[in-house]
């Protein structure tokens, strides 16, 4: 994933590792990895990231680290997909239920949420649902 550390072993990582990355922050390069192979394109990035495309052309055009806020948010979202997929044993599937309206979220898609942490926290709980087999 970010920075020499893959995204399966990211959660593996001790905690005080994960925020030396973050403090360091998580170079382009590595955040660019993840984003090809992830569901979001570079300006949905922009809006979780909350900082502006043009912001995001810079941080691309001069191989840039991102600052500790968007490298902490970064880790976060990472870590919320890896366990997305592992909830529900697929990538298709979680890119699919990412990008679909849920009723449990008022119908909202949750891939809109994202750009909060408060967002991420439901969805996470929404997830520890899915896994116990309440509706969700």
């Amino acid at each position: 994933m970010i920075s020499s550390i893959s995204l399966s072993s990211i959660q593996e990582a001790e905690s005080l590792h994960i925020i030396d990355l973050i403090r360091k922050g998580i170079p382009f390069k590595s955040f660019n990895d993840f984003v090809i192979k992830g569901p979001f394109s570079l300006p949905e990035w922009s809006k979780y990231l909350h900082i502006s495309d043009r912001t995001m052309q810079r941080y691309q055009k001069e191989s840039k680290a991102f600052e500790l806020p968007q490298s902490e948010k970064i880790v976060e979202l990472a870590l919320f997909y890896e366990r997305g997929i592992k909830v529900f044993g697929d990538k298709s599937r979680f890119d699919a239920w990412l990008s679909l309206e849920n009723i449990a979220l008022h119908n909202t898609r949750p891939k809109d949420l994202l750009d909060s942490t408060m967002g991420i926290n439901w969805l996470h709980e929404v997830l520890t649902r899915i896994e116990h087999g309440v509706f969700a």
